[in-house]
């Protein structure tokens, strides 16, 4: 698939401090990045030298084939600036007219898009943090961008406003085929829209996990739910099967996911009753502690 931006042993100091170290991983076209971990890993160092706001690193950005900085870079780095003064809706109509020239039908779109129409009028010191946050994507939505960069799009919303700026965020990459780095505290919505995740500590890249191809083949944990618990167990203890009794109605068992649908058969065979059998995976919460021994993302 074409690349979108090839990151390449970056690296970065302030004095004698590395903030970041030697950190390499592609963006695929039309692909969202997710990007965790705790406060201080180098997650907003590492967007704004993508972003050409810091200058002064080593490694090298290699962006699409031709090797050179997209113009059309989208992004909204910690807490979007506007005139406290203006209305959104003028913020906006300003950022358009510098930044190559003001489109009423374009903007009218976008501010549809964000589902912002409801307050774009009013002057924007009367905002909310959320309401901020949404007029700060649609701001960097202006110039149609090949790539967005969004740092913690989320702060300030609600829990409906977050699931719309997921869903927002699946539009625009469907829609315009761009791609998508972001960071958020909310683990849960970055594996709900993300296509990979990259975990940072201390400035290290620890860990890439490709959410959209996990190998089934490795799951060995599963979750059968029956209200024949007893007789589950049993049966799956006569299998040796090593087994962990969840609550009154689940037990935890693994086994090899080829061997699955045999032991569904047997479980019939032997009339036992059950309402589901699905893999038990971490959800990226746990892995995000078991990769990074534990520490808080808050």
């Amino acid at each position: 698939m074409p690349y979108i931006l090839k990151v390449k042993n970056v690296s970065k100091s302030y004095k004698k401090k590395r903030v970041l170290k030697s950190i390499s991983f592609d963006i695929d076209k039309g692909e969202i990045i997710g990007l965790v971990g705790p406060n201080g890993a180098g997650k907003t160092t590492l967007m704004k030298i993508i972003m050409n706001l810091i200058k002064n690193y080593e490694g090298e950005l290699d962006f699409e084939e031709n090797k050179k900085r997209i113009k059309q870079i989208g992004g909204i780095i910690e807490n979007p600036s506007f005139y406290p003064n203006l209305s959104g809706r003028d913020n906006l109509k300003y950022f358009a007219e510098i930044s190559g020239g003001y489109d009423k039908t374009h903007v009218d779109s976008i501010i549809k898009l964000m589902k912002i129409d409801g307050f774009v009028q009013k002057k924007v010191k009367n905002y909310s943090l959320g309401m901020k946050q949404r007029l700060g994507i649609a701001q960097a939505l202006l110039n149609n961008p090949q790539f967005l960069i969004l740092d913690e799009p989320t702060n300030g919303l609600d829990p409906e406003g977050v699931v719309e700026i997921r869903e927002i965020l699946e539009k625009v990459v469907k829609e315009k085929g761009i791609s998508v780095l972001i960071s958020s505290h909310i683990l849960s919505e970055i594996e709900n829209v993300c296509d990979k995740v990259l975990f940072l500590k201390n400035g290290e890249l620890i860990q890439s996990i490709d959410l959209k191809n996990i190998d089934d083949n490795l799951i060995k944990t599963y979750i059968i739910e029956t209200k024949n618990i007893i007789n589950v167990q049993t049966f799956l203890e006569s299998q040796g099967r090593l087994i962990q009794v969840i609550d009154d109605s689940k037990i935890s068992f693994e086994v090899n996911h080829e061997h699955v649908e045999e032991l569904i058969i047997q479980l019939v065979e032997e009339g036992i009753r059950f309402s589901a059998i699905y893999p038990s995976r971490d959800n990226l919460e746990t892995k995000f502690f078991k990769v990074l021994g534990g520490n808080k993302i808050v």
